[in-house]
């Protein structure tokens, strides 16, 4: 029983620090260039942060599909996300071309730093539907079991 408990805290071991390994990748990725765009005051930089929020979500196959297993909507449609990631890309190459001391470039400036603020990515929820789901089954499994049966063993002991 001993042994049994070991191993299966081992596994939940391993299964929780991929989980928070990739969690990190997935906000290094996705999320940091979300937020750098974010709080940028250059359309240029806004552009580019957003293209690489675009490729990492294509990276990690976050393109269609949905966010959750069930509760199911718009709000969480990574086609409808994407969609709107490409257009906040399409947005900020539009405001390098505006002159900057007009009115329509500050305003543009403020509408798109405040979309970008607004919208949720979902990124590591994502992940942890499609690619992770497994793994976070085995973390909370091996997490359980090994504390169960360490209980067990340690009465018998």
């Amino acid at each position: 029983m001993g042994k049994l408990s070991v191993l299966c805290l081992v596994v939940a071991v391993f299964a929780s620090v991929l989980l928070v390994v990739n969690g990190y990748q997935i906000s290094r990725d996705i999320d940091g260039w979300k937020t750098r765009a974010q709080v940028s005051s250059e359309p240029n930089d806004m552009h580019e942060y957003m293209s690489k929020v675009k490729s990492g979500m294509e990276d990690y196959r976050m393109t269609s599909g949905y966010a959750v297993l069930i509760f199911k909507t718009p709000e969480n449609d990574m086609a409808l996300i994407y969609h709107t990631v490409n257009q906040h890309v399409d947005q900020a190459q539009v405001l390098t071309t505006v002159n900057r001391s007009s009115p329509e470039y500050q305003t543009g400036l403020d509408n798109l730093r405040g979309s970008i603020r607004e919208l949720n990515l979902y990124a590591f929820a994502f992940w942890s539907v499609h690619e992770g789901l497994a793994w976070l089954i085995l973390c909370i499994l091996g997490w359980i079991c090994g504390c169960l049966f360490g209980c067990i063993w340690l009465e018998n002991f």
